[in-house]
């Protein structure tokens, strides 16, 4: 169904083409405001739970050329999503506290990565297994990020639990 968007976000070996170019491209502009892509329509449905079985409302939407951002939130606690097309690297972070940033991801007490609740019922999973080079595209990246938080998640996710 996204096989045009599996050739822009991976690089081949034999491809010079940059992510954050594929990107600007594939949405028809290099500009902060640029179109949603069919990528951005992706995450929003794979997380569509957030909002139906947990009340949680969009507070940042943001696609650019070189990266893409999406902030949940419901109370004290907030999702975050950050897709780096330069990197081709996804950062999903669980965080607790309403004046937490994701800014602060070093900060353990309150803002902790998708992998920390996932290890609780998967030890054996690894941070590479849900970045896409290894899940196989984008796409499937961001529906396993999403399937394991919403399998694992009602605790955090409702407010009942923290790690």
């Amino acid at each position: 169904m996204f096989d045009f968007l599996k050739k822009l976000f991976h690089k081949s070996a034999a491809s010079t083409t940059s992510g954050a170019a594929s990107v600007a491209s594939a949405t028809g502009s290099a500009t902060p405001d640029a179109p949603p892509s069919a990528l951005s329509t992706f995450i929003l449905k794979s997380f569509r739970f957030l909002e139906t079985q947990y009340g949680y409302d969009i507070q940042e939407n943001t696609l650019k050329s070189n990266f893409h951002r999406v902030l949940y939130s419901k109370n004290h606690r907030k999702v975050y999503i950050f897709l780096d097309f330069n990197l081709e690297k996804g950062t999903f972070l669980l965080l607790n506290g309403i004046d937490t940033s994701y800014k602060k991801d070093l900060d353990t007490e309150y803002v902790r990565d998708f992998l920390w609740l996932f290890n609780r019922f998967e030890p054996e999973r690894s941070w590479q297994s849900l970045q896409p080079a290894a899940a196989g595209s984008w796409e499937s990246a961001i529906a396993l990020n999403a399937a394991l938080l919403q399998q694992y998640g009602e605790g955090v996710l409702s407010g009942e639990e923290w790690f």
